[in-house]
């Protein structure tokens, strides 16, 4: 028994060692090109940051760095439309603004403060996430002014005082002027005025989820969601937004202390539909976690680990590429053309679709908020420029020599409309 297992034992020893050697044979006669074809045939979605960034001709670039192009075509059309949307609805909520001031003049003139307060009430909860956008903080000013206004025609003076302090809080370097309003109204607020110089700004933290969203506080963008804000008591405007997240928009009681607490919900729909609106506005930031996460959801939905993203940047005569996979980014290649920025980014892209790790380890953005200002080039739609506006005013006051009231036209061709003086 022991003879026959020694001889078996030989047998299975020299088997073994053939089929080692037929396999480094075999081995060594692939070609390179075929061993490595599963690895080069990562996919990559080519995104264009915004709407107007054109990418093509960059397929062949991709090509060109081993990978397999990935074309948004598919999706191209219902993300403009989603755009085209969201664009509209903001459109439709300057008008409804500008329809509910013309309504508040009205019932100024009929003295009836109560209609007043009601129709700018109601066009303040339905437009509220438009208004409170950097682009239109001059028309959120005017509406909390005439808010104000309405409550002194209520004679209710504390909360006239607090309109017309949230209107401070907005742009301190506004003010009704006395040929518009009359001597009484422009007392009021110059007391409400003097009455804020005297109150100091108290640290205000910020508790924003997710982390790294957009907020803009009183029309102004946050740089750092980590870092308290300076901010008077009383009544602020909150703008939250993230790609991949529904949008929100609120009046806040700012308290002495106390932190502004405000959380996304996921949008709805599919990534393509949580994505849209964001993409369309240009603000699809791949350098955030929240915007690399819809960005990537996207590319997944058809078939890419990765995504390229292109950014023309017009003003500046040249554009940025970056990869993304879902849980990390490249660094921002900079170069003269959309190609050459396009290849630079990808020698940071692995065969398998993860990001290369360069000597600091894989590039990754701070969690805290982006503060950055809309992307260059985003439409600006708002009607109210604190310049021409008020110089547009004094002119036509001081043409006809008497009080006048005003309303906006919030369409794209901004235009003033001048109505019938108070009595």
């Amino acid at each position: 028994m022991s003879i026959r297992a020694d001889r078996l034992s030989a047998r299975r020893t020299k088997r073994g060692a053939f089929v080692l050697v037929a396999s480094a044979l075999c081995g060594a006669a692939v070609p390179p090109a075929l061993a490595d074809a599963d690895a080069a045939s990562a996919r990559v979605v080519v995104w264009p940051r915004g709407p107007g960034d054109e990418v093509a001709g960059l397929d062949a670039v991709v090509r060109a760095a081993g990978f397999e192009p990935v074309s948004i075509d598919p999706i191209r059309d219902r993300l403009r439309a989603l755009g085209d949307r969201a664009n509209a609805d903001e459109t439709a909520a300057l008008d409804a603004i500008q329809a509910a001031l013309a309504a508040a003049r009205a019932s100024y003139l009929q003295q009836d403060g109560a209609a007043m307060a009601a129709v700018l009430e109601q066009a303040e909860a339905a437009a509220l996430p438009v208004l409170a956008q950097p682009r239109h903080v001059a028309v959120l000013w005017e509406l909390q002014f005439q808010r104000g206004l309405a409550e002194l025609s209520r004679r209710d003076l504390d909360a006239a005082r607090a309109r017309f302090a949230f209107a401070l809080a907005l742009d301190e370097t506004r003010a009704p002027r006395r040929e518009l309003y009359g001597p009484a109204v422009v007392r009021a607020f110059a007391e409400v005025a003097d009455a804020q110089v005297r109150i100091p700004p108290r640290p205000t933290a910020l508790q924003i989820e997710p982390r790294d969203a957009r907020v803009a506080i009183d029309g102004l963008p946050v740089i750092d969601n980590a870092a308290p804000r300076s901010l008077r008591p009383g009544l602020h405007a909150v703008a939250v937004a993230a790609p991949g997240y529904r949008g929100q928009a609120a009046i806040v009681e700012v308290r002495s202390g106390a932190a502004i607490r405000l959380a996304l919900a996921p949008a709805a729909g599919d990534a393509v539909e949580r994505l849209g609106a964001a993409w369309g506005a240009g603000t699809a930031d791949a350098g955030t976690e929240s915007g690399r996460r819809a960005l990537a959801a996207v590319a997944a939905a058809l078939g890419a680990p990765a995504a390229l993203v292109v950014d023309v940047d017009r003003a500046r005569g040249d554009a940025g590429a970056r990869v993304i996979a879902p849980h990390e980014a490249s660094p921002i290649e900079r170069r003269a053309t959309a190609a050459a920025a396009a290849e630079a980014a990808l020698a940071h892209l692995a065969a398998d679709g993860s990001i290369r790790r360069p000597a600091g380890g894989v590039h990754r953005p701070p969690a805290g908020g982006t503060g950055r200002s809309p992307a260059a080039g985003a439409k600006t739609t708002s009607v109210l420029r604190t310049w021409w506006f008020w110089t547009a005013v004094g002119g036509v006051a001081a043409a006809a020599g008497v009080g006048v009231g005003l309303a906006i036209d919030a369409r794209r061709d901004p235009m003033i409309r001048i109505l019938p003086p108070a009595p």
